[in-house]
This record gives structure tokens, C-alpha cells and sequence, in this order.
């Protein structure tokens, strides 16, 4: 049961990091810098967390390369 708790969360992480860009780049076209950088800064967090979560799998690198 905890695993899948697990990947739920993660799963979950990834859409908020995912939600988190795509606001970047709505403020960005919208020329919101202050907000953009705002999200961008949460979404590189996230993604930060996320590779740490994942050890050295190959998702861990595709984290921080997003």
C-alpha cells in the first residue's frame, strides 16, 4: 500500500512541476517577470526533490536537466 502511495505522490509532484512551468511561461509571454520567476524557481525545486527521490535512475537526470 506504500508503495503506490509513493507513486501517486511523485506522480503528483511531476504535474505540480509540470503546472509550475507552464505558469513560467504564461507569465513570461504575459511580461510578468516577478511571477515568473516565482514559478520557474518553484517548478527547479520541485524537480530538485524529484531527483533526489529518484537516486541515479535516468529520471533522476532527466530532472535536472528540466
Amino acid at each position: 500500500m506504500a508503495s503506490s502511495w509513493v507513486l501517486a505522490q511523485t506522480v503528483g509532484d511531476v504535474a505540480e512541476m509540470e503546472r509550475l512551468q507552464s505558469r513560467a511561461e504564461e507569465a513570461i509571454a504575459n511580461g510578468d517577470a516577478e511571477s515568473a520567476s516565482m514559478n520557474i524557481g518553484k517548478a527547479a525545486l520541485m524537480a530538485s526533490q524529484l531527483a533526489k527521490r529518484e537516486g541515479e535512475s535516468a529520471k533522476a537526470h532527466l530532472y535536472l536537466g528540466a
